[in-house]
């Protein structure tokens, strides 16, 4: 199993990165086209990238031969490789993915990134399990107890391919009922949550800068970024 973490610059104009465009489905460059702020253009576009470059390495395909599709519930898939599993997420400067092959030993997976702030109670209320509540307010910092629930219940979520159809309130992630792996991270600031049927064998999550994400997809597709 793979996972990174991508730290983004998203202060800088859009325009600079309009060269990258091509790199990316026709699909996501019109989605692209019709957002109003800079910092969602610069995640969407940067979380295709980072899925081409993570897929096709492990799959051992060509980077733009990849296509796309989502389930009902709008969890996004490889059309035809079934055998491949992965899962995207963003929040502010962070774009993370996990995939797994199930060709190799391979099982489904699903992850959440969220900045750490200030929680808010009334989601805990509508959203969270009694005995999850009860972790956030034993905890020495309720606002990291609070993400790291979220991110594991998103991630738990993804992993099913339902996303929010999965019902948030209808099950606990603090117990081991639920058949499945956690593995939770708070770095930089964020909480990264990995859910799959089985995690023995992750490695240390990766980590890495736009600059450096851009130097690799520069050595693999032979172009000059940074």
């Amino acid at each position: 199993m793979k996972a990174v973490i991508l730290y983004l610059n998203d202060e800088k104009p859009f325009a600079e990165y309009s060269r990258f465009l091509p790199l990316i489905s026709r699909e996501r460059q019109e989605r692209i086209a019709r957002m109003a702020l800079n910092g969602d253009k610069i995640r969407s576009l940067f979380t295709e990238l980072l899925i081409r470059y993570e897929a096709s390495e492990e799959l051992g395909v060509d980077f733009s031969s990849l296509e796309f599709g989502k389930n009902e519930f709008g969890k996004p898939f490889i059309i035809g490789e079934n055998g491949y599993d992965f899962s995207v997420s963003h929040s502010e400067k962070a774009v993370a993915f996990a995939g797994e092959n199930a060709r190799v030993g391979g099982v489904r997976v699903g992850l959440d990134v969220e900045r750490i702030r200030q929680r808010k109670n009334a989601v805990s209320e509508r959203f969270f399990a009694e005995n999850e509540i009860k972790f956030i307010e034993e905890s020495e910092n309720p606002d990291e107890a609070f993400f790291e629930i979220w991110t594991k219940k998103e991630a738990y979520s993804k992993m099913l391919g339902k996303g929010l159809a999965a019902g948030f309130n209808s099950f606990d992630v603090t117990g081991n009922a639920l058949g499945c792996k956690f593995y939770t991270k708070r770095t930089n600031g964020y909480a990264f949550s990995l859910c799959a049927e089985e995690i023995s064998a992750l490695p240390e999550i990766g980590e890495m800068s736009e600059c450096e994400f851009l130097q690799k997809l520069s050595e693999r597709l032979n172009f000059t970024f940074c």
